[in-house]
């Protein structure tokens, strides 16, 4: 079956991190906890995100459908330098991003013109997103605006993972 939800985990960075009980940290006690599980989000909803009313009357004329921005098959993970929550969704072939100061929520189905086949890992850096996608067999760039910066296959098969390092 479809998995329609992500487990989002979070360093426990400070004492007193706000979890539900029973608390899931890794590693477990006696150790001291360096991760900790924070929430499970299927969608912007479970960040309290809700659309405007001028963004419900237009899906509603677009036909759009409601649940369009429910994950279906979390795949990749990564958090920005801000907080902001970056996802790759093999099931819908989308990438999504929660912009945590702005409280919004982003999907792309493609960078430029370039349609993702089965994007696996994401990685953001500044305001540029960096996604390896498997079934292109290339790793791709693009801005918040949803415009390529680039598109490598260059000694490529099918990445599975992302890595941005400061020179």
């Amino acid at each position: 079956g479809l998995w329609a939800g992500v487990m989002f985990f979070a360093f426990a960075l400070q004492a007193g991190v706000a979890t539900p009980a029973p608390r899931l940290v890794w590693p477990a006690p006696p150790d001291a906890p360096r991760i900790a599980y924070v929430r499970s989000i299927q969608g912007p909803a479970d960040l309290g995100i809700k659309p405007s009313f001028w963004g419900r009357v237009g899906r509603w004329f677009a036909g759009a459908d409601p649940e369009r921005d429910q994950l279906v098959k979390p795949f990749g993970i990564g958090l920005d330098a801000k907080g902001g929550l970056c996802l790759t969704d093999t099931g819908a072939n989308t990438v999504f991003w929660f912009d945590k100061r702005r409280k919004a929520w982003h999907r792309w189905e493609q960078a430029g013109k370039v349609r993702f086949a089965s994007p696996v890992a994401i990685a953001k850096k500044g305001g540029s997103f960096y996604v390896a996608d498997s079934g292109l067999g290339a790793v791709l760039a693009f801005n918040e605006a949803g415009h390529l910066l680039f598109h490598t296959k260059t000694g490529l098969e099918r990445p599975a993972g992302l890595a941005l390092c400061d020179n």
